[in-house]
């Protein structure tokens, strides 16, 4: 379970610093999708795949937020860093 949760953190991470809601929604669906999926394939109970895809949820959107929170540091060191114009 350790690998679904680093993914869903990088994934988050870059959907943060990229992408906007719209696509955090798009990975939030494939996410439930390959839970379940993967959750029936290998046997678990219904319980086991409920909090898994509450932990990778979760996950995926914590991290989505940090990456805004970095996209928006991003933008204000660029705009520091850039000279004021002069006319």
């Amino acid at each position: 379970m350790v690998w679904p949760c680093l993914a869903a953190a990088i994934a988050g991470l870059a959907i943060g610093l990229w992408f906007r809601v719209p696509f955090l929604l798009a990975a939030a669906f494939f996410v439930s999708i390959a839970t379940i999926v993967m959750g029936r394939l290998s046997g678990w109970s219904y319980l086991s795949i409920f909090l898994s895809l509450l932990l990778l949820l979760a996950i995926l959107q914590a991290s989505y937020l940090v990456g805004l929170w970095a996209a928006s540091r991003r933008s204000d060191l660029r705009s520091l860093r850039r000279p004021p114009s002069t006319k």
